[in-house]
């Protein structure tokens, strides 16, 4: 489930890069059409990606086929005033829905949940955030549908607000993985 939500990160961030926001609300964009061609894994694959954008210039469909029109990714998107992502729908090619993301967010506009889905709408996973007085993210806890700690993602920042760790640790709270940065001024 998490390697989709990234899969589907991914494709927000395609779309980004073609035109901002702004620009398609601007433009009053109602859809965009992306045809692909990729050889880079030594296997030639041509794709279509369907865009539909609301007024304010947010995906609010993507549709993804192959070369002979098979639907291969199907997402339907909302968002809140503030324009931030606060649900998306994945569904079959058939449109029926495979699983759903929810996210939350408190009054400040700030992340506090991420609830996934399956397609019965029983809950799968849930990912908790955490932050500090500056509204640095300090923590993200990933459970399962059960409400049992996966895994736990620990940020630490030094005195002028840089991210300077980010560890993670499995359900045993054994360090899985941990990044360090260093800034040079």
């Amino acid at each position: 489930m998490r390697l989709y939500f990234l899969l589907l990160l991914t494709s927000f961030f395609h779309i980004a890069y073609t035109q901002s926001r702004t620009q398609i609300a601007d433009r009053k964009i109602k859809s965009l059409v992306q045809q692909i061609h990729d050889e880079r894994r030594n296997v030639s694959q041509d794709k279509l990606i369907e865009s539909k954008f609301d007024k304010k210039g947010n995906v609010v469909e993507l549709i993804e086929y192959s070369q002979d029109k098979t639907v291969l990714k199907w997402e339907k998107h909302t968002y809140n005033n503030k324009n931030q992502e606060t649900g998306t729908q994945i569904l079959d090619a058939q449109g029926k829905q495979i699983s759903r993301i929810e996210i939350v967010f408190d009054k400040l506009g700030t992340k506090t949940l991420e609830l996934f889905y399956l397609a019965n709408d029983s809950l799968d996973e849930k990912n908790v955030f955490e932050y500090n007085a500056f509204s640095d993210k300090i923590a993200e806890i990933n459970f399962d549908g059960k409400g049992i700690i996966k895994s736990k993602t620990i940020y630490a920042y030094d005195n002028k607000g840089l991210i300077k760790q980010k560890t993670i640790l499995n359900a045993d709270n054994k360090v899985i993985y941990s990044r360090i940065y260093t800034y040079e001024y």
